[in-house]
């Protein structure tokens, strides 16, 4: 889960270099809805990015998008078509940055700067393979990347750098909209439903209702009877409590869980790095979260 401020009027035609270019992609009405899970519990809640209309800058047909995925960069940006290019303003400047290239070919590395205004390191993808997706009869290239950024802070798949994602052509990155700062929590994504008038709507299968919202119940928040070491860790990870323990659980960023298991000693060599939730049941029917970081 990484997460820029765009007003956009969508004109129906856009002159750019003397040709003239349509805008297809996030008609208004466009509507995101993505996973939002929590670092403190087992609840979770949504966020949505709405394109409401284009609007004029400079010279330059836009695209508002409010609302925002993550936390940092991604908070009701305007946006771009140029070509298959998706562009985003950089508020603190006014210049602009790639967002998304529906264009792309398998090999290509994509740069990116999620916000110019925050940092101005790169996020980096690179295209693995682009494989046909339908979706209500709309033939879209779905196109399979590995981030590449390894740069602290920056995210654009949810599991952070080395990790691999997918983008939809003419819906985006299915992890987070928006590459964003990885010192957020917690971690915005991913991609439950899509909704426009010329795809239609998509779930993304992750629940059967993209506003779908869990509030946890007796959750027992303890914070002196458990420790979890090392922390951060390259492999294995040791708990101990002075509480009995029932039950323990690991959950990737996105909420969905990896691991059920009653050894104390839980062994993370083959995860990927990325931050991850450890869910420790006691046997007296308290429970307590922490985060763990495998580097």
């Amino acid at each position: 889960m990484k997460k820029l401020y765009f007003l956009f009027l969508l004109a129906p035609l856009i002159m750019f270099n003397g040709k003239t270019c349509a805008q297809t992609y996030f008609p208004k009405g466009a509507i995101w809805y993505y996973h939002s899970p929590s670092f403190t519990s087992a609840s979770f809640s949504y966020t949505t990015i709405e394109s409401k209309g284009d609007s004029i800058f400079n010279g330059d047909t836009l695209t508002y998008m409010e609302g925002y995925v993550g936390c940092g960069a991604g908070i009701d940006e305007l946006v771009k078509q140029v070509g298959q290019k998706v562009y985003k303003l950089n508020k603190c400047d006014s210049s602009y940055s790639l967002l998304y290239d529906f264009g792309a070919n398998v090999g290509d590395t994509i740069i990116t700067f999620p916000d110019i205004c925050f940092d101005t390191h790169p996020a980096k993808i690179k295209i693995d393979s682009i494989k046909p997706i339908n979706i209500n009869g709309n033939i879209l290239n779905q196109y399979y990347f590995t981030d590449l950024t390894f740069y602290p802070g920056w995210v654009v798949s949810s599991s952070g750098p080395g990790s691999t994602g997918s983008i939809i052509e003419g819906i985006g990155n299915t992890d987070s909209f928006y590459p964003y700062l990885g010192a957020c929590d917690p971690f915005g994504g991913p991609l439950r439903c899509y909704e426009d008038t010329v795809i239609g709507y998509y779930n993304s299968g992750l629940f059967a209702s993209c506003d779908t919202v869990y509030v946890g119940i007796d959750e027992h928040y303890i914070n002196d009877n458990i420790k979890i070491f090392p922390n951060p860790t390259t492999a294995k990870i040791e708990i101990t409590s002075t509480e009995k323990v029932l039950i323990i659980k690991l959950f990737d960023i996105r909420g969905i869980e990896l691991l059920v298991t009653n050894k104390q000693v839980i062994d993370l060599s083959s995860l990927p790095e990325g931050i991850y939730l450890v869910k420790v049941d006691f046997t007296d029917g308290a429970s307590v979260y922490r985060k763990i970081l495998k580097e």
